[in-house]
């Protein structure tokens, strides 16, 4: 039987999911102490178990079994442009509700 999710199928509708796959190849070159900024676009008040806090670092870690440094932002709150190139890997929790023109994959 075949599973997906909500985000999966809304990123295949909007045609971003071929650039999600592309980037998450990063994923088997993490090596300890690599930095990950994980940003989620809402502004919800955390919970317990929230997805981009605890469950997506919980997943990294288990998926990798590297030793990952993790940070957080969300709503407005981002790192200025001058921080990100000392982030291996930068997750958008909220971008399955972009729109095409709206991801990019970049690399440094």
């Amino acid at each position: 039987m075949a599973i997906t999710s909500f985000s999966i199928l809304l990123a295949r509708k909007r045609g971003i999911l071929s650039p999600a796959l592309l980037a998450s190849e990063i994923l088997d070159q993490l090596e300890d102490g690599d930095r990950i900024l994980i940003s989620e676009g809402c502004t919800h008040q955390r919970q317990c178990g929230d997805i981009g806090s605890v469950q997506l670092p919980r997943l990294l870690k288990s998926y990798t079994g590297k030793e990952l440094c993790f940070r957080f932002s969300s709503g407005r709150s981002f790192p200025e442009k001058s921080e990100l190139s000392s982030f291996r890997l930068s997750i958008y929790c909220g971008a399955c509700d972009f729109k095409k023109q709206g991801v990019v994959v970049w690399e440094h």
